[in-house]
């Protein structure tokens, strides 16, 4: 899939996928939204290790390196 662009589109999310990546971020002490469907911000009062550590984090889990 080349993105979302549609609601079409985003009723094809994997969820499960999603449930797999949320289940291991939250045991690793990130907190995102909790559905496929919503979107993730980052703001002032996240600082540049919480950034470093949430893409280290995903990183572990996109690549198996749990």
């Amino acid at each position: 899939m080349d993105g979302v662009k549609n609601a079409s589109d985003a009723v094809k999310t994997d969820r499960e996928k999603f449930g797999k990546m949320f289940s291991y971020m939250l045991k690793n002490g990130i907190y995102l939204a909790p559905s496929a469907l919503e979107d993730w911000f980052v703001s002032y009062a996240h600082s540049s290790e919480d950034i470093d550590r949430t893409s280290e984090t995903f990183g572990k889990f996109a690549y198996g390196d749990e």
